[in-house]
């Protein structure tokens, strides 16, 4: 799949080959930028996260659970691809409920594009490859947490705010 590139050159969607160290870690380093922008990446504890995070990853995709996309860019200086941008799905069961029976449904999370790539469309092409995949193993719902930026992005394919869920760390 490809997305538009603009100025800067090609850039091809597909899913990410977890069993590539180096592309398990680019998804991590992607989600690190992401709490990075946010302000949630406190110092110090930078390379404790890519590790865990990496290994969470690689569980869970040996279990089936997590599955990721990332697209990539040809950088024209030295013919090198650039990860520009990643998207993770990770299905957990549930319990059926009134008006959704299925006993599984889908997070998104790691959505992240690096600022200059961004207004393309590859989150909104990684996106349709998540929503693909997610209804080829019949999950009823997915579920995100959204930046006030990325809104826009999820609301046009669908995705509905809520204001019924509630949470306590641990």
């Amino acid at each position: 799949m490809e997305a538009r590139a603009g100025e800067s050159g090609h850039v091809t969607l597909r899913p990410a080959d977890l069993g590539q160290a180096l592309e398990l870690e680019l998804l991590c380093r992607l989600r690190l930028e992401l709490f990075r922008e946010l302000g949630k990446a406190g110092a110090g504890e930078e390379a404790q996260f890519l590790r865990a995070c990496s290994e969470s990853v690689r569980r869970f995709h040996a279990a089936g659970v997590l599955h990721a996309w990332l697209a990539w860019t040809e950088d024209g200086r030295a013919g090198e691809a650039e990860a520009v941008s990643g998207l993770m799905l990770l299905v957990f069961p549930r319990l059926p409920t009134p008006g959704n029976l299925a006993d599984s449904e889908g997070y998104l999370l790691g959505a992240y594009t690096r600022p200059p790539w961004r207004r393309r469309g590859l989150m909104t092409g990684l996106l349709e490859s998540a929503l693909a995949a997610a209804r080829r193993q019949g999950l009823a719902r997915l579920r995100l947490h959204a930046t006030p930026e990325g809104r826009a992005v999820y609301a046009a394919q669908g995705f509905q705010g809520r204001a019924d869920e509630m949470e306590r760390m641990l």
